[in-house]
């Protein structure tokens, strides 16, 4: 169950019903503490073969977020002193990691 995703404006169809039928351009998890390694590395790889773009795993008790990007085959770990940003998906957005989990 993801948390929020975020469709790029002009990427959905004017009408539809069900389920969104694109994939997210940006996808935002918050782990559970029972979520374990192997499952958010599963989401990880669903999201992936469903070509979403960017994912922001975030584990809030150990403060850190995993960064996912399409085009870029690894997997990031960006901790508190770390920035959240995308310039191509989210142009001048950037959202400290140390801001987030406080």
């Amino acid at each position: 169950m993801l948390d929020v995703c975020f469709v790029l404006n002009g990427r959905l169809p004017t009408s539809f019903s069900g389920p969104i039928p694109v994939a997210p351009d940006l996808i935002v998890e918050v782990n559970s503490p029972s979520d374990t390694l192997e499952r958010i590395h599963n989401k990880l790889e669903s999201y992936r073969k469903a070509k979403v773009r960017l994912v922001w795993s975030i584990n809030m008790l150990e403060k850190y977020v995993l960064v996912y990007r399409a085009n870029d085959p690894d997997t990031k770990f960006v901790n508190t002193n770390g920035e959240l940003e995308d310039e191509e998906l989210l142009p001048n957005f950037k959202l400290t990691v140390k801001a987030l989990l406080n």
